[in-house]
């Protein structure tokens, strides 16, 4: 026993102070990379590390990182793993995913998306309620906040404080791109919060902030009406909900539908996975006469990935349908209810998908989908938690959707063809932390006629209010040209193509370009600056994808750094801290 003793504590010693060897990448498409690397005897599993954060786990080798930008190199480390106990991580590899290749007739993320900066919705209380822990959707109105004269036109349907689920109209002021939250403009109250929900709904017992679109009149209609579904579609463990339904949108006075049903009777068959219904969003033409459509997910394995449901209330009653209506519907996307063959490439236990839009710009158009892709070691306490959370949007090829709709592609065939990071963009101190994912990207809403896409970021500031900010994207027809590169400058203004970690740093700091410029090439040339203009120093012939910049012997204080990619120049301001 004690040799066998001695031998244990020996073996685990040498798992502990081991790395795995010859870690090297296999494979590498637009969107993921698989690294193998030579097995440890001992080893009873394996830890995934990507950028220094924790990726995932696994017992078998090959492994695939899923759900990366196109174009961009990564870093790669491996840990094993006996028991509770965790050896070294080996060196580091790098691997570089490939160019997004996709045709005319999709939008492509990294140059046909613009960050235009964020708003503040208003701070202040209205009718008892206000936008403090928000996880509501958001919805586009053309007709709202008509004294408006700036190039936002329109107004926002957001749902407020989850205790309350109230809704109000706000307006849209210009956007600032800032970090600094106090300096972004706030909106105000277009119409005070008021309870929309009918009272002929049922009460769910995970119900959530309203989902919410706001559609012009349809069929014989004589008005449009704000759509809406409060939460869960069924009740963990019980039948449906009626929980979608319609208002008019003057909410002060709002004649008000539902609850309506949608779906089968019993939960947990087929679509059991539309438990949670987070956002509707609308369609730019209509797919078998419905043009809305319902999505969502829920924790755990109910389903794994997003859920894309259209449906259209005006078919099943004439304005709208009377009370517990079972609504018709046409599944989009809807993925396997278990970790299988049937699922969201690279699908965890606590992926939230809580938004989505149907995006169009000239010819082009994609479906997005915005929410939090979990990344580490998954558990429950309380509340699902994991290691850490990546924001991000989904994009789907529209054709995908409307062949499953069809009858041409099975429902959880689709996958995104692109995958845009926002942990850049996102302000949210906790979206990417070890929590529930309950900040970061939430609802989206879309003004079609001027290409101007909104995200409710929630969360994003207040350690006791939890108040969210709005992020707005304009939409271009085309990709930057070369003649149409422009340098990029400012604290923070393009932070979404290039990042500095750490950032405040002590001596050294990694500048990593993230493959988002529009010629995605390799950094030329650094140059820093002191923020009285002074010129630092200048690093040249560099031709690689990240830098570290040794800052020894300098003071504390702000810094610049302008880099060039290609005929590119960005800018990021940088804190030495001693």
């Amino acid at each position: 026993m004690l040799i066998n003793g001695v031998f244990f504590i020996f073996s685990v010693c040498q798992l502990l102070f081991g790395q795995p060897q010859n870690v090297h990448v296999m494979n590498t498409t637009s969107k993921s990379i698989s690294v193998s690397w030579d097995t440890l005897s001992g080893a009873t599993g394996y830890k995934v590390y990507c950028n220094g954060r924790k990726y995932g786990s696994c017992s078998m080798v090959p492994y695939t990182l899923y759900h990366l930008e196109a174009d961009t190199t990564y870093d790669v480390q491996v840990s094993a793993v006996a028991g509770d106990t965790e050896g070294q991580k080996s060196g580091i590899v790098y691997g570089t995913t490939l160019p997004l290749s996709i045709d005319s007739s999709l939008i492509n993320p990294y140059t046909q998306l613009q960050y235009r900066g964020a708003f503040r919705p208003p701070e202040a209380s209205s009718n008892g309620s206000n936008f403090g822990f928000s996880s509501g959707d958001i919805a586009f109105y053309p007709a709202g906040d008509t004294a408006n004269t700036d190039s936002f036109p329109g107004s926002l349907f957001f749902g407020g404080n989850v205790t309350d689920r109230k809704v109000a109209e706000i307006s849209i002021p210009e956007p600032i791109i800032s970090r600094n939250i106090s300096a972004l403009p706030m909106a105000s109250y277009v119409q005070g919060f008021y309870n929309i929900k009918s009272a002929n709904m049922a009460s769910g017992a995970l119900s959530i902030c309203p989902a919410l679109e706001y559609l012009p009149a349809q069929g014989t209609q004589t008005q449009g009406y704000l759509y809406t579904c409060f939460g869960d579609n069924y009740q963990v463990g019980g039948g449906r909900l009626n929980s979608f339904g319609a208002a008019a949108p003057v909410l002060s006075n709002a004649v008000i539908f539902g609850g309506w049903y949608l779906g089968p009777a019993a939960a947990y068959t087929s679509p059991d996975y539309m438990s949670t219904i987070k956002f509707i969003f609308s369609l730019p033409d209509a797919i078998q006469n419905k043009m809305l459509v319902a999505g969502g997910s829920r924790y755990g394995s109910h389903p794994q990935g997003p859920t894309l449901v259209a449906y259209g209330p005006w078919n099943d009653g004439d304005p709208l349908p009377e009370n517990n209506t079972v609504l018709s519907y046409t599944p989009l996307l809807m993925y396997g209810n278990s970790f299988d063959t049937h699922s969201l490439e690279g699908a965890r236990e606590n992926d939230l998908w809580r938004g989505g839009e149907w995006l169009t710009i000239g010819d082009k158009s994609a479906v997005v989908i915005s929410g939090v892709k979990g990344w580490g070691d998954f558990w429950y306490s309380h509340a699902p938690y994991m290691s850490s959370y990546m924001p991000l949007l989904l994009y789907y090829d529209p054709r995908d959707l409307i062949a499953v709709a069809n009858g041409a592609k099975q429902p959880y065939e689709p996958q995104p063809y692109a995958v845009l990071h926002l942990n850049d963009v996102i302000l949210s101190p906790s979206s990417q932390d070890s929590s529930e994912g309950g900040s970061g990207p939430g609802g989206l809403a879309f003004d079609r006629q001027n290409g101007v896409l909104y995200m409710a970021d929630y969360r994003a500031y207040g350690t006791y209010t939890a108040n969210p900010v709005i992020h707005v994207w304009k939409l271009k027809d085309k990709g930057t040209s070369d003649a149409q590169k422009t340098v990029r400058s400012g604290s923070g203004a393009w932070a979404d193509d290039i990042s500095v970690s750490p950032n405040p740093f002590n001596s050294q700091t990694t500048i990593t370009i993230t493959g988002r410029s529009a010629d995605a090439g390799r950094i030329r040339k650094i140059a820093i600056y002191a923020m009285n203009g002074a010129l630092v120093g200048v690093y040249t012939a560099i031709d690689r994808l990240r830098f570290t910049w040794d800052a020894t012997g300098l003071p504390s204080g702000m810094y610049i750094a302008q880099v060039e990619i290609g005929s590119t120049v960005l800018s990021k301001c940088i804190a030495l801290m001693k």
